[in-house]
């Protein structure tokens, strides 16, 4: 791997770190955002965070896969959407004051795939 794909794969493991530490922090921990709620702002932070995560992967991915791009995509979201179930399992049973929630799982398959069609669209584009 050239070293200029170094970084696009430490900012996936990086952001992946960040979701993890988002997601397992108690909820008494986190902020209130009870004026807005009506809106989803939840799902929609959820959405945001996968978000960007699959476009970091789908990043790296274009610059080092050779063949298989697809695959390689494919792989990344189903490993990020994975990754989402288990980190609400964990929110619900090692009691954190956090919950496990459908729509949250939801929410980050739906950014993941979102961002993964706006960057096929761009790369088409450009």
């Amino acid at each position: 791997m050239a070293s200029s794909n170094r970084q696009p794969l430490f900012t996936v493991f990086l952001w992946g770190g960040i979701i993890t530490i988002l997601s397992l922090l108690p909820g008494k921990t986190l902020p209130s955002v009870v004026i807005l709620d009506w809106i989803g702002t939840d799902k929609l932070a959820h959405a945001t965070v996968y978000g960007i995560w699959s476009l970091f992967w789908c990043r790296w991915v274009s610059l080092t896969a050779k063949t298989d791009t697809k695959l390689w995509f494919w792989g990344g979201l189903i490993g990020m959407s994975t990754y989402g179930i288990v980190l609400e399992v964990l929110q619900s049973t090692i009691h954190l004051d956090r919950y496990f929630e459908v729509p949250d799982i939801v929410a980050n398959i739906i950014g993941a795939l979102a961002s993964y069609g706006i960057f096929i669209f761009m790369k088409k584009n450009h």
